[in-house]
């Protein structure tokens, strides 16, 4: 059945008459719908595979929030499906049921469930504006039940309503200051804390309730004690009184010669030296409007989400993670003299062996006989699900340099100027250990490709550098999504980590969506292949349109430890 709903997903985008499209997507409800009556185990893995459809078309059920309504007797881990579910589905006609539900959870005695509800009523919150007040209303509710973990729960949600409409639902906080003493975790006295400090100048008593917080300062996490320095910085430009100035003065002295966590004392001195130099631009810094939050947990990246969709009804679709991030190299395979005949073919290609008096394969080569392993799908954002945007600012500002910028100029990337010695590299060439270039070996050239993970690609990688034993190998990859495909092998004796890869300004304006690789450790001897989800933003402009009609250059760079940074480029024919 998923299958079936892959195919109508696949296609439904080619149906351009809305009177045609609609109808084929309601008819996709029912056999979803039909699903949750089977056993735990299959409600689950139909609940990933709903919330990916639903994503893509929320059409399909959006009256049909009703059916995911949790059991007394579901399991935890169904419920919390549909509990996400129920979020994704809210709308501003079915939010009043969806609240009443929640609120009901919110009472259960399953601690982990009961937070969980309460995170989803200020998910509802942040992405309905019409019903946010709704949802406030519930939190108090919850609040004024005095349950310990309800309360701290709900406090944090209404740090995050504060941050989504300002200045709109201030009445409440003299409800959540009534509950300070129930406030023992870390997150949720980091969210007092910042509730106290952003609206300082209507809390009467703010200093009082701040200095109450001071007074077990040095035992505070780290997270508590970031907020109460912020905190007591808001206090002193919004009141600059004798008071919040010996509040500020005790956090910057004990943040600064007492501690020694380094982001306490930096911050601390930052905040030291703004105030000393001028308070007028310290108030328009640290009381700046703040950017309006939304809920990032509510859509997957568009990318990752087209690759699940095209595996769907596979541990992709459960996993929410593509396939080429969990499935690793097939062991290899031994064929019997009555298959040499048909792996004639594959041996010319240099994709067998002899061994022991018998031809092996790679079960999973591109041209294995019989082989039951597929290559696998390219893993297009990788382990990326933790990340909160693959193409952001960072992307934007920080890795490509400014498109009026000289070809030549590299771009400032977080990484350090990874890319500065990319401009002594030839077209072709490839870094060497002592940093010299060599001649990189034309596609089908280098060691025998028998050797070489399954290509996700019909162009086998090209040795592209090799420097201090860790050999990197790799090509562009334009299907079924823009990536770089990369095998690096470590050849030193000594484990590598810590990879990052980014890429300089090209005509094509491609670039990596994340620096970071999806590589913990990579020991001695130990090989690994992935794929770099790679976006396109605005093309480097060039003096004419030569350099876009036959071939262009991406210069690249690789940092690890304790190899360090290794320059190289890829010659790409368009």
């Amino acid at each position: 059945m998923l299958s079936a709903v892959k195919v109508i997903l696949k296609n439904i985008t080619l149906i351009h008459d809305m009177g045609v499209a609609v109808p084929v997507a309601k008819k996709l409800a029912p056999p979803l719908v039909t699903l949750l009556s089977a056993e735990p185990e299959i409600q689950y893995v139909a609940l990933r595979c709903i919330n990916l459809v639903i994503q893509k078309l929320p059409e399909v059920l959006e009256h049909e929030v009703r059916v995911f309504f949790c059991k007394y007797n579901d399991p935890i881990y169904v419920k919390i499906e549909k509990l996400e579910i129920m979020v994704q589905l809210a709308r501003e006609e079915t939010v009043d049921q969806v609240l009443l539900e929640l609120k009901e959870y919110a009472t259960e005695v399953d601690v982990d469930f009961v937070r969980r509800s309460v995170r989803a009523i200020g998910r509802c919150a942040i992405a309905i504006e019409s019903a946010a007040e709704r949802c406030v209303n519930v939190l108090i509710e919850l609040i004024e039940t005095r349950v310990s973990y309800v309360v701290q729960e709900a406090v944090i949600v209404i740090k995050d309503i504060f941050r989504r409409y300002p200045n709109r639902y201030e009445s409440i906080i003299s409800t959540l200051c009534e509950n300070l003493d129930s406030l023992d975790e870390p997150e949720a006295r980091a969210s007092m804390v910042w509730v106290i400090g952003e609206y300082a100048e209507r809390i009467d008593n703010a200093d009082e309730i701040l200095e109450q917080f001071l007074e077990s300062f040095p035992e505070e996490p780290s997270m508590v004690q970031l907020q109460l320095m912020t905190a007591a910085v808001k206090l002193f430009l919004k009141k600059p009184s004798e008071r919040p100035q010996q509040l500020i003065q005790l956090v910057l002295t004990y943040s600064t010669q007492e501690t020694d966590d380094p982001d306490l004392r930096d911050r601390a001195f930052i905040y030291w030296r703004l105030l000393s130099a001028d308070p007028d631009v310290a108030k328009k810094i640290v009381l700046a409007e703040k950017p309006v939050i939304e809920d990032r947990k509510r859509h997957l990246d568009p990318v990752l989400l087209g690759v699940l969709l095209e595996e769907l009804g596979s541990l992709s679709s459960v996993f929410h993670k593509a396939s080429a991030s969990f499935v690793k190299k097939g062991r290899e395979r031994v064929i019997s003299e009555a298959e040499l005949p048909s792996v004639r073919s594959v041996m010319d290609d240099g994709e067998a062996e002899a061994k022991d008096g018998h031809v092996v394969v790679a079960a999973d080569g591109p041209s294995a006989v019989n082989s039951a392993s597929a290559a696998p799908m390219p893993d297009l954002l990788g382990d990326l699900l933790d990340l909160s945007d693959p193409v952001d600012a960072v992307v934007q500002d920080a890795v490509l340099a400014p498109i009026d910028a000289p070809m030549d100029a590299p771009p400032a990337d977080p990484l350090g100027d990874l890319l500065a010695g990319l401009d002594d590299l030839a077209v072709g060439t490839t870094a060497s250990a002592d940093g010299a270039a060599d001649r990189a070996p034309a596609v089908g050239e280098g060691p025998s490709a028998r050797n070489e993970p399954p290509a996700p690609h019909p162009t086998p990688a090209k040795l592209l550098a090799s420097k201090g034993g860790l050999e990197i190998r790799g090509h562009l990859v334009t299907q079924p999504a823009l990536a770089y495909y990369l095998h690096i092998t470590n050849n030193s004796p000594t484990p590598i980590d810590g990879f990052f890869l980014t890429m300089n300004k090209n005509p094509r304006g491609f670039a990596v969506a994340a620096q970071k690789l999806d590589i913990d450790v990579l020991g001695a001897g130990e090989e690994t292949e992935l794929m770099v989800p790679m976006v396109v933003v605005e093309a480097m402009k060039t003096g004419s349109t030569t350099a876009l009609e036959a071939s262009f250059t991406l210069q690249l760079a690789m940092k690890s430890n304790p190899t360090g940074v290794v320059y190289f480029s890829d010659s790409i024919s368009v």
